[in-house]
């Protein structure tokens, strides 16, 4: 199981960084694709700092409800590769 610290590195961003080096990022504020109460943008950095691309046309996913996070933070604490399983949640 992959443990994680949690940082904020500026106003409407929360990341939580993963033992296994990948980090999720949520983005709500109206900087962001979110509307700051219900939804959320979310993004994947790779162990290197790159993102990894969610879907077909984006790093990130727009307006996700918030139990997505859940979701995720789930699948990188489970897994020392999660990437395809997070590309496959995005379809």
């Amino acid at each position: 199981m992959n443990t994680y610290t949690t940082k904020s590195p500026r106003e409407g961003i929360t990341q939580h960084v993963y033992s296994n080096g990948y980090t999720l990022s949520i983005g709500m504020s109206t900087m962001h694709y979110s509307d700051g109460e219900t939804t959320a943008e979310i993004a994947v950095l790779d162990p290197k700092g790159g993102f990894v691309p969610l879907t077909t046309y984006d790093d990130v996913i727009a307006y996700q409800p918030l139990t997505v996070i859940d979701e995720f933070m789930e699948i990188l604490a489970k897994c020392e590769n999660p990437v395809t399983l997070l590309v496959e949640h995005c379809k």
